[in-house]
């Protein structure tokens, strides 16, 4: 007898998996001696490619307000 058993759950992880597995080669080669070291420097390159989207996205606004 199973406790746990949600397969919606189980596929969407999966494709977060593969999609997060994406992105973090997207990002840049793998860093890290461990898997779980190797996600952490895949966020914080995640937040620093966030950060420069959102300072792009706040440059082209204010030109194009003061155009």
């Amino acid at each position: 007898m199973r406790l746990y058993h949600n397969d919606k759950h189980n596929n969407w992880m999966d494709k977060m998996s593969k999609w997060w597995r994406l992105w973090a080669k997207a990002i840049g080669e793998k860093e890290g001696t461990t898997d779980a070291e190797a996600d952490r420097i895949a966020m914080i390159r995640t937040i620093i490619v966030g950060v420069n989207f959102i300072t792009c996205f706040f440059i082209i606004a204010g030109n194009i307000h003061n155009w």
